[in-house]
């Protein structure tokens, strides 16, 4: 969703 976060779509709990 958000262009800073690639992989915030797969692991949104993993990224932050």
């Amino acid at each position: 969703m958000n262009p800073v976060f690639p992989d915030y779509t797969r692991v949104p709990m993993e990224t932050k």
